[in-house]
């Protein structure tokens, strides 16, 4: 007996040795088997059942996890003496859940750890063993994202989960992206949506508050548009751009080549589309703004869906100068500048009648006389009111006057800027020996239209060297009738 006695404790001492060296080893099952073992053990000493974990019970998790609609649960409660049950639950749209003996529970917007509280005190019966409930999330709410990412999809909450993580878990922004246009379309319980904007390149680069980094919810869809603008017109490379984070309308032209031969650069325009489809338009004197080195201007920002447009830089010269057409506009031109591009005037030219036309953006025309020989200052510039724009017209006529009547030579001659009655007398030769030279009349048609008529005694005041007299100046259009 004795001998039986001490095979035995052998044995229990060779068995112990076993598991101890197994746990110092680390060995998962053996550990596992042990700890199992004692926890069933502790169970079953204070009169509860063992919770059977489900699978999902190895991962991961959090009790701060906060349910929303459309989850579903795996729902376990151990009550009264030997009562359980374990239901698999989806949250319903409304945000409940319904459970044996209590009905709908109000889920969506709890915790995980604040729905097992919950459960626990609508189980609670005022028994000596108080109810006992995990609850489990099986699957995990959802948010998508759309748009300039990467990788568009739906994700799953598995805890807190912020829009710049989102936008991580989908591989990041493409080079499209508007990075400060992101956003947040929420579908609220009553089945409302609302809509926040994200500048998450200003959270990433500026240091913009980390609540506007908002957490995401069950359903929200996160979009994130393309951010391109479009350049049109006079510049070397047109077409579609990326803004990345910020762009000025400066560095849009510079992507886009610079400016050719015949932008106009103080007259580019930027069409910005509202957000309820609404236009509005600006123009922006680029030339003026980067001589001023004023580049960072707020006003040169552009926005996604903008579309510059660089108008061609050209004026157009008609009438008495010697190759009139169109020629460009570089920056700045004058009136001047443009008829020595043109050649300058013919003989027939009316310096002094030099009409200027412009176009408005609405399309009205105004128009504006440049009397190019008395608006020369001193140095030989055009004053102010000479500067041209694209698009303006200009109009040199005409200036001829017509000498009738006994003279030698009859006919139309060119006012050539001043031309006095004595100078026309002689360009035509004179007076014939029939001519009456103290009654010469001069009919002029003012720019109404309307007639009037002077007699000039030419012969007395060619006698009394009075030929810088006013009365002797004429204009164009202008008819002399020698008698």
């Amino acid at each position: 007996m004795k001998h039986k006695l001490l095979c035995i404790a052998l044995i229990l001492l060779l068995a112990c040795g076993h598991a101890t060296l197994a746990l110092a080893q680390g060995a998962p099952a053996a550990g596992a088997a042990v700890t199992s073992a004692i926890a069933g053990l502790t169970a079953s000493a204070a009169g509860v059942p063992a919770v059977t974990a489900t699978a999902s019970a190895t991962e991961k998790f959090s009790t701060d996890y906060r349910i929303d609609p459309e989850n579903v649960l795996i729902v376990e409660v151990y009550y009264g003496k030997d009562e359980k049950f374990s239901r698999q639950v989806r949250v319903s749209s409304t945000g409940d859940i319904n459970l044996p003996y209590v009905g709908d529970v109000a889920a969506a917007g709890l915790t995980v750890g604040d729905l097992q509280k919950k459960i626990n005190k609508l189980f609670d019966k005022g028994e000596s063993i108080p109810p006992q409930s995990n609850v489990l999330v099986q699957e995990y709410s959802t948010v998508s994202i759309l748009g300039e990412v990467k990788m568009p999809g739906a994700y799953p909450i598995k805890s807190t989960l912020t829009v710049l993580e989102l936008i991580s878990l989908a591989q990041g922004l493409n080079e499209s992206a508007s990075a400060n246009e992101v956003k947040v379309i929420h579908t609220n319980l009553d089945g409302t949506k609302t809509t926040n904007a994200v500048r998450v390149y200003d959270i990433m680069n500026k240091g913009a508050a980390l609540g506007d980094n908002i957490f995401l919810h069950s359903r929200d869809v996160v979009i994130v548009p393309k951010s391109i603008v479009t350049i049109v017109g006079e510049v070397k490379a047109p077409g579609s751009f990326p803004i990345r984070g910020y762009l000025s309308l400066v560095e849009l032209v510079a992507l886009a080549g610079g400016f050719n031969d015949v932008a106009s650069p103080n007259e580019v325009k930027i069409i910005h589309t509202n957000a309820d489809g609404t236009k509005t338009q600006r123009v922006a004197a680029l030339y003026d703004i980067m001589n001023r080195q004023a580049i960072d201007n707020d006003n040169l920002l552009l926005s996604s869906g903008d579309v510059v447009i660089v108008p061609k830089s050209m004026v157009t010269i008609m009438g008495e100068v010697k190759f009139p057409g169109t020629f460009p506009i570089r920056s700045y031109l004058t009136a001047s500048e443009l008829i020595a591009l043109a050649g300058g005037f013919n003989d027939v030219a009316s310096p002094s009648e030099v009409k200027i036309i412009h176009t408005h953006a609405d399309g009205t025309k105004t128009q504006r006389l440049a009397p190019l020989y008395a608006t020369m200052s001193k140095d030989g510039t055009d004053s102010d009111n000479l500067l041209l724009s694209a698009g303006d017209m200009v109009i040199v006529a005409k200036s001829t006057v017509t000498i009738i009547g006994e003279v030698t030579k009859p006919g139309v001659y060119p006012t050539r800027g001043h031309l006095t009655l004595i100078d026309l007398v002689a360009m035509a030769e004179g007076f014939t020996k029939f001519a009456a030279p103290n009654e010469v009349k001069v009919i002029h048609n003012d720019t109404t239209g309307r007639k009037s008529e002077r007699t000039v005694p030419v012969y007395d005041m060619m006698k009394k060297g009075a030929i810088d007299d006013d009365s002797l100046l004429l204009a164009n259009g202008d008819v002399i009738f020698v008698r």
